[in-house]
Protein backbone atom coordinates (compact mmCIF):
# COMPACT_ATOMS: atom_id res chain seq x y z
CA UNK A 1 0.00 0.00 0.00
CA UNK A 2 2.94 2.04 0.48
CA UNK A 3 4.61 1.56 -2.29
CA UNK A 4 1.39 2.21 -4.23
CA UNK A 5 1.25 5.58 -2.73
CA UNK A 6 4.81 6.89 -3.38
CA UNK A 7 4.25 5.64 -7.21
CA UNK A 8 0.29 7.85 -7.11
CA UNK A 9 2.53 10.96 -5.95
CA UNK A 10 5.50 10.51 -7.98
CA UNK A 11 3.33 10.22 -10.97
CA UNK A 12 1.67 13.51 -9.97
CA UNK A 13 4.63 15.17 -9.72
CA UNK A 14 5.95 13.92 -13.04
CA UNK A 15 2.67 15.13 -14.88
CA UNK A 16 2.29 18.87 -12.98
CA UNK A 17 5.86 19.23 -13.73
CA UNK A 18 5.24 18.21 -17.69
CA UNK A 19 2.93 20.53 -17.45
CA UNK A 20 4.32 23.56 -15.57
CA UNK A 21 7.16 22.97 -18.66
CA UNK A 22 5.07 22.93 -21.72
CA UNK A 23 3.03 26.49 -20.28
CA UNK A 24 6.83 27.89 -19.39
CA UNK A 25 8.07 27.10 -23.18
CA UNK A 26 4.86 28.03 -24.73
CA UNK A 27 5.16 31.81 -22.83
CA UNK A 28 9.05 31.70 -24.05
CA UNK A 29 8.13 31.55 -27.63
CA UNK A 30 5.14 33.54 -27.54
CA UNK A 31 7.01 36.23 -26.08
CA UNK A 32 9.74 35.85 -28.43
CA UNK A 33 7.00 35.31 -31.47
CA UNK A 34 7.01 38.55 -33.66
CA UNK A 35 5.26 39.77 -36.99
CA UNK A 36 7.97 39.72 -39.99
CA UNK A 37 5.70 42.31 -41.80
CA UNK A 38 2.05 43.77 -41.39
CA UNK A 39 0.24 45.85 -44.11
CA UNK A 40 -2.80 48.11 -42.58
CA UNK A 41 -5.28 49.39 -44.80
CA UNK A 42 -8.01 52.24 -43.24
CA UNK A 43 -10.72 53.65 -46.05
CA UNK A 44 -13.12 55.71 -44.77
CA UNK A 45 -16.42 55.41 -46.53
CA UNK A 46 -15.18 52.57 -48.10
CA UNK A 47 -18.43 50.43 -49.47
CA UNK A 48 -20.37 50.67 -46.27
CA UNK A 49 -21.91 54.16 -45.47
CA UNK A 50 -20.69 55.95 -41.93
CA UNK A 51 -17.87 53.50 -41.74
CA UNK A 52 -14.36 53.00 -41.81
CA UNK A 53 -13.04 49.31 -43.66
CA UNK A 54 -9.76 48.42 -42.19
CA UNK A 55 -7.55 45.43 -43.26
CA UNK A 56 -5.05 44.00 -41.70
CA UNK A 57 -2.54 41.24 -43.65
CA UNK A 58 0.98 40.28 -42.57
CA UNK A 59 3.25 37.14 -41.68
CA UNK A 60 4.05 35.74 -38.33
CA UNK A 61 7.61 34.56 -37.05
CA UNK A 62 6.43 31.57 -35.19
CA UNK A 63 2.52 30.75 -35.17
CA UNK A 64 1.14 31.55 -31.77
CA UNK A 65 -1.55 30.01 -29.21
CA UNK A 66 -2.55 33.87 -28.25
CA UNK A 67 -1.82 36.41 -30.78
CA UNK A 68 -2.71 40.30 -29.87
CA UNK A 69 -5.11 42.71 -32.17
CA UNK A 70 -5.98 46.27 -30.79
CA UNK A 71 -8.98 47.60 -32.48
CA UNK A 72 -11.38 51.05 -32.03
CA UNK A 73 -13.46 49.88 -29.36
CA UNK A 74 -16.51 51.08 -32.09
CA UNK A 75 -15.75 47.89 -34.16
CA UNK A 76 -19.01 46.53 -35.58
CA UNK A 77 -19.28 42.34 -34.11
CA UNK A 78 -21.01 41.38 -36.72
CA UNK A 79 -20.70 38.87 -40.06
CA UNK A 80 -17.66 41.51 -41.24
CA UNK A 81 -15.26 40.84 -39.00
CA UNK A 82 -12.94 37.96 -39.40
CA UNK A 83 -9.74 37.14 -37.80
CA UNK A 84 -7.99 34.37 -40.32
CA UNK A 85 -5.40 32.23 -40.73
CA UNK A 86 -4.24 32.05 -44.42
CA UNK A 87 -3.55 28.18 -45.47
CA UNK A 88 -1.54 26.73 -47.63
CA UNK A 89 -4.09 27.02 -50.57
CA UNK A 90 -5.57 30.03 -50.00
CA UNK A 91 -8.51 29.37 -48.20
CA UNK A 92 -9.01 31.46 -44.43
CA UNK A 93 -9.73 29.56 -41.56
CA UNK A 94 -10.64 32.23 -39.63
CA UNK A 95 -10.44 32.00 -35.31
CA UNK A 96 -12.64 32.33 -32.28
CA UNK A 97 -11.62 35.75 -30.05
CA UNK A 98 -12.00 36.95 -26.91
CA UNK A 99 -11.94 40.50 -26.38
CA UNK A 100 -11.47 42.96 -23.49
CA UNK A 101 -11.13 46.89 -23.36
CA UNK A 102 -7.56 48.51 -22.46
CA UNK A 103 -8.01 52.48 -22.46
CA UNK A 104 -10.03 53.04 -24.99
CA UNK A 105 -9.29 50.45 -27.45
CA UNK A 106 -10.28 46.44 -27.69
CA UNK A 107 -7.91 44.53 -27.24
CA UNK A 108 -8.56 41.06 -29.18
CA UNK A 109 -6.76 37.58 -28.65
CA UNK A 110 -7.02 34.37 -31.17
CA UNK A 111 -4.64 31.58 -31.65
CA UNK A 112 -3.06 32.11 -35.33
CA UNK A 113 -1.67 28.57 -36.20
CA UNK A 114 -0.45 29.82 -39.50
CA UNK A 115 2.42 32.05 -40.20
CA UNK A 116 -0.05 34.21 -42.87
CA UNK A 117 -2.81 35.66 -41.51
CA UNK A 118 -5.39 38.24 -42.28
CA UNK A 119 -8.08 40.26 -40.75
CA UNK A 120 -11.20 42.43 -41.85
CA UNK A 121 -13.82 44.27 -40.08
CA UNK A 122 -15.27 47.58 -39.70
CA UNK A 123 -15.54 50.54 -37.67
CA UNK A 124 -18.13 53.30 -36.68
CA UNK A 125 -15.51 56.48 -35.89
CA UNK A 126 -16.59 59.11 -38.38
CA UNK A 127 -17.92 62.81 -36.69
CA UNK A 128 -20.20 64.86 -39.46
CA UNK A 129 -20.43 68.44 -38.71
CA UNK A 130 -22.50 69.65 -41.52
CA UNK A 131 -20.47 67.88 -43.86
CA UNK A 132 -16.87 68.59 -42.05
CA UNK A 133 -15.89 65.41 -41.20
CA UNK A 134 -13.47 63.94 -39.14
CA UNK A 135 -12.08 60.50 -37.49
CA UNK A 136 -8.97 59.33 -34.85
CA UNK A 137 -7.46 56.45 -35.68
CA UNK A 138 -5.06 54.58 -32.94
CA UNK A 139 -2.91 51.65 -34.13
CA UNK A 140 -1.74 49.75 -31.59
CA UNK A 141 1.25 46.91 -32.19
CA UNK A 142 0.06 43.66 -30.34
CA UNK A 143 3.96 42.08 -30.85
CA UNK A 144 7.35 43.54 -32.44
CA UNK A 145 6.85 43.95 -35.71
CA UNK A 146 9.88 44.21 -38.60
CA UNK A 147 8.09 46.15 -41.41
CA UNK A 148 5.03 48.28 -40.82
CA UNK A 149 3.14 49.28 -43.84
CA UNK A 150 0.10 51.73 -42.83
CA UNK A 151 -2.74 53.43 -46.38
CA UNK A 152 -5.04 55.69 -45.19
CA UNK A 153 -7.49 56.55 -48.42
CA UNK A 154 -9.28 59.67 -49.18
CA UNK A 155 -12.78 59.05 -49.68
CA UNK A 156 -13.81 59.05 -52.94
CA UNK A 157 -15.43 62.61 -54.22
CA UNK A 158 -14.53 64.46 -50.69
CA UNK A 159 -12.31 67.38 -50.91
CA UNK A 160 -9.64 69.37 -48.17
CA UNK A 161 -8.31 65.57 -47.51
CA UNK A 162 -6.02 65.85 -44.34
CA UNK A 163 -3.80 63.51 -42.15
CA UNK A 164 -2.14 64.42 -39.06
CA UNK A 165 1.16 63.21 -39.21
CA UNK A 166 1.26 64.08 -43.04
CA UNK A 167 1.71 60.65 -44.76
CA UNK A 168 5.38 60.09 -45.78
CA UNK A 169 4.50 59.81 -49.36
CA UNK A 170 1.16 59.60 -51.20
CA UNK A 171 -0.19 57.28 -54.35
CA UNK A 172 -3.18 56.41 -55.87
CA UNK A 173 -4.75 52.97 -55.68
CA UNK A 174 -6.45 50.44 -57.92
CA UNK A 175 -9.87 51.93 -56.67
CA UNK A 176 -8.68 55.60 -58.01
CA UNK A 177 -8.39 56.60 -54.23
CA UNK A 178 -5.75 58.66 -53.21
CA UNK A 179 -3.80 57.09 -50.15
CA UNK A 180 -0.73 58.80 -47.55
CA UNK A 181 1.48 56.25 -46.95
CA UNK A 182 3.57 55.44 -44.15
CA UNK A 183 6.05 52.88 -43.61
CA UNK A 184 7.81 52.02 -40.13
CA UNK A 185 10.63 49.93 -38.86
CA UNK A 186 11.24 47.75 -36.31
CA UNK A 187 8.42 48.81 -34.26
CA UNK A 188 7.84 47.54 -30.48
CA UNK A 189 5.15 45.53 -28.93
CA UNK A 190 2.62 48.28 -27.38
CA UNK A 191 3.77 51.06 -29.85
CA UNK A 192 1.17 53.55 -30.84
CA UNK A 193 0.85 55.87 -34.02
CA UNK A 194 -2.19 58.31 -33.77
CA UNK A 195 -3.69 59.64 -36.62
CA UNK A 196 -6.28 62.06 -37.02
CA UNK A 197 -8.28 62.42 -40.21
CA UNK A 198 -10.01 65.26 -41.67
CA UNK A 199 -12.35 66.18 -44.89
CA UNK A 200 -15.11 67.76 -46.24
CA UNK A 201 -17.99 65.44 -48.34
CA UNK A 202 -21.79 66.07 -47.75
CA UNK A 203 -23.92 62.67 -47.48
CA UNK A 204 -22.81 58.75 -46.76
CA UNK A 205 -22.18 58.12 -50.64
CA UNK A 206 -19.29 55.13 -50.58
CA UNK A 207 -16.27 55.19 -52.57
CA UNK A 208 -17.64 51.67 -54.31
CA UNK A 209 -20.29 49.45 -54.77
CA UNK A 210 -20.03 46.62 -52.07
CA UNK A 211 -18.54 43.71 -54.64
CA UNK A 212 -18.35 41.09 -52.59
CA UNK A 213 -14.87 41.57 -51.31
CA UNK A 214 -12.88 39.17 -49.50
CA UNK A 215 -14.07 36.92 -46.37
CA UNK A 216 -16.23 39.54 -45.57
CA UNK A 217 -19.04 39.34 -47.46
CA UNK A 218 -18.46 35.84 -49.21
CA UNK A 219 -18.15 33.49 -45.69
CA UNK A 220 -20.54 30.75 -44.09
CA UNK A 221 -21.02 30.59 -40.46
CA UNK A 222 -18.93 27.08 -40.04
CA UNK A 223 -16.50 28.55 -37.44
CA UNK A 224 -13.22 27.04 -37.00
CA UNK A 225 -10.93 27.29 -33.89
CA UNK A 226 -8.32 25.88 -31.62
CA UNK A 227 -8.66 24.51 -28.35
CA UNK A 228 -6.05 22.44 -26.79
CA UNK A 229 -6.40 18.40 -25.84
CA UNK A 230 -4.62 17.95 -22.49
CA UNK A 231 -3.82 14.68 -23.18
CA UNK A 232 -2.18 15.16 -26.97
CA UNK A 233 -0.16 18.30 -25.04
CA UNK A 234 1.29 15.58 -22.30
CA UNK A 235 2.44 13.81 -25.18
CA UNK A 236 4.22 16.63 -27.10
CA UNK A 237 5.73 17.68 -23.48
CA UNK A 238 6.88 13.62 -23.39
CA UNK A 239 8.42 13.86 -26.96
CA UNK A 240 9.96 17.49 -26.05
CA UNK A 241 11.78 15.72 -22.87
CA UNK A 242 12.73 12.72 -24.88
CA UNK A 243 14.74 14.75 -27.67
CA UNK A 244 15.77 17.51 -25.95
CA UNK A 245 14.50 20.35 -28.19
CA UNK A 246 11.78 22.44 -29.39
CA UNK A 247 8.45 22.84 -27.93
CA UNK A 248 5.44 22.52 -30.44
CA UNK A 249 1.89 24.19 -29.87
CA UNK A 250 -0.74 21.65 -30.32
CA UNK A 251 -4.08 23.17 -32.31
CA UNK A 252 -7.17 20.97 -32.82
CA UNK A 253 -10.59 21.25 -35.13
CA UNK A 254 -12.67 21.70 -32.28
CA UNK A 255 -14.75 24.43 -31.62
CA UNK A 256 -13.98 25.65 -28.11
CA UNK A 257 -16.99 25.77 -26.47
CA UNK A 258 -15.44 28.52 -23.98
CA UNK A 259 -14.99 30.55 -26.38
CA UNK A 260 -16.62 33.49 -28.24
CA UNK A 261 -19.12 32.86 -31.12
CA UNK A 262 -17.02 31.29 -34.04
CA UNK A 263 -15.89 33.61 -37.15
CA UNK A 264 -16.91 32.51 -40.38
CA UNK A 265 -14.56 30.65 -42.95
CA UNK A 266 -14.19 32.26 -46.04
CA UNK A 267 -13.40 30.80 -49.86
CA UNK A 268 -10.73 31.67 -51.05
CA UNK A 269 -11.42 35.07 -52.09
CA UNK A 270 -8.34 37.50 -51.44
CA UNK A 271 -8.83 41.34 -50.34
CA UNK A 272 -5.13 41.48 -49.64
CA UNK A 273 -3.81 45.27 -50.25
CA UNK A 274 -0.29 45.92 -52.07
CA UNK A 275 2.55 47.06 -49.72
CA UNK A 276 3.40 49.57 -52.04
CA UNK A 277 0.78 51.63 -53.22
CA UNK A 278 -2.30 50.07 -51.09
CA UNK A 279 -4.66 48.90 -54.23
CA UNK A 280 -6.29 45.94 -53.79
CA UNK A 281 -4.83 42.61 -54.82
CA UNK A 282 -6.88 39.78 -56.63
CA UNK A 283 -4.28 37.08 -56.72
CA UNK A 284 -1.22 36.91 -58.98
CA UNK A 285 2.18 37.59 -58.18
CA UNK A 286 2.47 41.11 -59.18
CA UNK A 287 0.15 44.57 -58.14
CA UNK A 288 -2.46 45.60 -61.31
CA UNK A 289 -2.10 48.75 -60.44
CA UNK A 290 1.63 49.76 -59.79
CA UNK A 291 3.58 46.06 -60.76
CA UNK A 292 4.97 45.54 -56.98
CA UNK A 293 6.09 42.00 -56.46
CA UNK A 294 3.45 40.61 -53.97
Amino acid sequence: MKTMNIRKKAFFALTLGLIVLFTFSSFTLAAQAKINKLDVAIKPEYDKEKTVFRSYTGELSETLQKMIWYTPTTLLEDSTLHFCAIMEDGAHSCQLREKETVGDLYKITTPMPRKEFLSEGYFESIKDNDGKKTLDYTFKAGHDIDELNLFIAEPKNSKNFKVEPAGQKTGQDGDGLNNAIYAYKNVKKDKEYKFKISYDKKGWDVSLERSGMGAAATSTNTGNSSSTNIFAVLGVVLGFVAIGGGALFYFSNKADARGTRPSPVAPKSKARFCSKCGSRLSGGKFCPNCGAKT
